[in-house]
């Protein structure tokens, strides 16, 4: 793990703003019992009589999907009543550290192991070169490759550096997952207009191919419950996914302001989003050639922790102005450089301000606010771009009209433990 220490900094104590505590409310449609709407969802499939010894290969993403076990055991239950013969892996490019071991390692975290799941786990690192589209060589694991079948499972969402109408779900684990580093580093070697064009162009050829049995999609809503569960045939998989990564954007968690003095979350990490935390909620991309979006507008940003299930990849730590040393103390400079460089984004990789604890990074951010004192900045604490529901904002957002706000307390002094780091938003 990365190991520098913070420096030790000198500014005087600033005075804080007082906090309110709010709840944002989002639209909030749930699925109640997630296994038993995929099992009516796969009886409902029209798939081959024959299947029996079939060997099936389930491929499993990086992404945080709640029910991910849920949906996976029912999966693998599902096949074996038809006789086949299913086994795990992972497709996440380059995620994992990109080894077979690290990737192994994420799908255990979710719980997926053989002794939990009854079947193999199959990792590797091995792809074969299974065609070409748009003259370029199109990669999949080998082992899913010498299966008779492969079933994608993923969750659907707004990618974070891109629009177009197919973006993160299926198809970017056919044509990326499975294409393992080499696969995720060609496509992502071409920059933006490479994963608006090569994703579709190579899952293509995975869904005319034979291999792809089915696929199985996750929506999920702000509160990351699943809205929407769907098992979707190859013929119908790219029209499909296009309208539930419509409605996926419209489940998205948003701030409730365009523009912010700063913005402070407590975890960022992989399993909330691909660059740690989303761009449609920090307003950054700070990549070579694509344009940050218009709005929002954070003035300063700042993450405190890694999520345990980035499993030290901090890859997107680069868009963040201040970290937290237990945020620094938690990176893995290999997994996070291989996610950054694979994927494009080496601003991404990059280290930004490590200080030693909250109380002194809100005293930095006190010099760099210029003319507004923090006290009367306009500041949100969150707990992360994925879980907004729950937030804390600076009085000085009182004045905003910020539609769908419920006021939940008084205002308060920041709250600080014995570290002077700040208490977390899911423990207030």
């Amino acid at each position: 793990m990365f190991s520098v220490s913070a420096p030790l900094l000198k500014f005087s104590n600033a005075p804080l703003p007082r906090m309110v505590p709010a709840r944002q409310k989002f639209p909030l449609p749930e699925i109640a019992d997630p296994a038993g709407c995929l099992r009516q969802r796969l009886a409902a499939l029209d798939l081959p009589e024959d299947m029996q010894h079939k060997r099936v290969a389930v491929a499993v993403g990086s992404r945080g999907i709640t029910d991910l076990f849920l949906l996976v055991r029912e999966l693998v239950h599902f096949l074996l009543s038809k006789g086949a013969s299913p086994f795990i892996l992972p497709a996440m490019g380059s995620h994992g550290g990109a080894t077979a071991e690290g990737q192994a390692e994420i799908l255990a975290s979710y719980g997926l192991t053989a002794q939990a799941l009854g079947v193999p786990v199959v990792s590797s690192m091995h792809v074969t070169v299974i065609g070409h589209a748009r003259g370029l060589p199109v990669y999949c694991d080998a082992a899913a490759w010498g299966a008779d079948a492969i079933v994608p499972v993923n969750r659907i969402k707004p990618h974070t550096q891109f629009r177009a109408p197919i973006e993160s779900g299926l198809l970017k684990m056919l044509a990326i997952g499975l294409g393992k580093d080499k696969g995720a580093a060609l496509i992502h070697g071409h920059g933006i207009p490479g994963l608006v064009d090569l994703i579709p162009a190579f899952a293509e050829l995975f869904l005319h191919s034979g291999k792809i049995l089915f696929g199985v999609g996750v929506v999920e809503n702000a509160r990351h419950r699943a809205a929407r569960i769907e098992a979707l045939l190859p013929a119908s998989m790219p029209a499909e996914e296009a309208r539930l990564l419509r409605e996926a954007r419209e489940l998205l968690p948003r701030l409730p302001v365009q523009s912010l003095d700063m913005l402070i979350l407590d975890r960022i990490g992989k399993d909330i989003s691909g660059p740690g935390m989303d761009s449609s909620v920090t307003g950054r991309i700070m990549a070579n050639g694509i344009p940050d979006p218009p709005t929002p507008r954070i003035g300063l940003l700042a993450g405190l922790d890694l999520t345990e299930d980035s499993h030290g990849n901090a890859v997107g730590v680069g868009l963040a102005d201040f970290i937290s040393q237990r945020l620094a103390n938690k990176i893995d400079l290999r997994a996070t450089y291989i996610n950054a460089i694979v994927g494009g984004f080496p601003v991404q990789g990059k280290l930004p301000m490590i200080m030693p604890n909250d109380r002194e990074l809100l005293n930095a951010a006190a010099v760099l606010t210029g003319a507004t004192p923090l006290h009367q900045a306009a500041i949100i604490h969150a707990d992360s771009t994925l879980n907004l529901e729950k937030i804390l904002i600076s009085e000085a957002l009182l004045q905003r009209d910020m539609d769908g706000i419920e006021i939940t307390g008084p205002a308060a002094p920041p709250q600080f433990d014995e570290n002077n780091n700040l208490i977390p938003i899911e423990k207030l």
